[in-house]
């Protein structure tokens, strides 16, 4: 039990950083056109998710949400996980090894964060980014609702956050986008349907078809 408590809280730390990470690319990655056809159907979840990708404003606090948990979970893994970690580490390599005690705690302390490195960066980091990446659609429609309400509580320190960033942004000469940029090139949409073809999506005369249309 002295064991199972520590683990359960790095165990739900790591799974919060996921979830935030995998809200953030899911977001992202979301396909607005699958997206807005979910939304004609009358899915609640899909017009709220098209909802923020359709405004700059609503984009910028659901990502400032997502950074802010990242943030704070992460902030709390490594200040928890690392000292517990450490002492599991530390009390072995004290009791069974003639190391001096400065150095068996700097050992444990090195091999305690980069346990909670791995542990972090690749199950609350790569894992969640690929899960989100592969599943954009459905990440993006099953987290809107408590991010939104996340979003919502924590709106004073997400609004000063965007603000400060805006103010950094206009110092340094680049303007927030007053409009989505989510336009597509017909260079960028050439390249789709090529990606398209080559994935087995769409016919080979589809493909010439629609190239077609960028040549007229």
């Amino acid at each position: 039990m002295e064991v199972l408590i520590p683990v359960s809280i790095i165990a739900v730390l790591i799974v919060l950083n996921g979830i935030f990470v995998a809200a953030e690319f899911g977001l992202i990655a979301a396909p607005p056109t699958r997206i807005a056809q979910r939304a004609e159907t009358g899915s609640t979840d899909a017009r709220r998710v098209l909802g923020i990708l359709r405004s700059p404003l609503l984009q910028n606090r659901y990502l400032a949400t997502a950074q802010i948990g990242i943030t704070v979970v992460s902030l709390g893994l490594g200040m928890y996980g690392e000292h517990t970690i450490a002492e599991w580490i530390y009390e072995p390599l004290s009791h069974y090894t003639s190391f001096a005690e400065p150095l068996a705690h700097t050992i444990a302390t090195v091999l305690a964060v980069a346990t909670l490195t791995y542990l972090h960066v690749v199950l609350g980091e790569m894992v969640a980014k690929s899960l989100a990446l592969h599943y954009a659609e459905a990440t993006a429609l099953r987290v809107s609702l408590p991010m939104r309400g996340l979003e919502m509580a924590l709106f004073p320190a997400i609004y000063v956050l965007n603000s400060l960033g805006n103010l950094v942004t206009r110092l340094i000469g680049v303007r927030p986008p007053e409009s989505h940029s989510r336009l597509l090139s017909p260079e960028e949409l050439e390249y789709i349907i090529d990606e398209s073809y080559e994935g087995g999506l769409i016919e080979q005369a589809e493909q010439l078809f629609i190239e077609n249309i960028f040549d007229l």
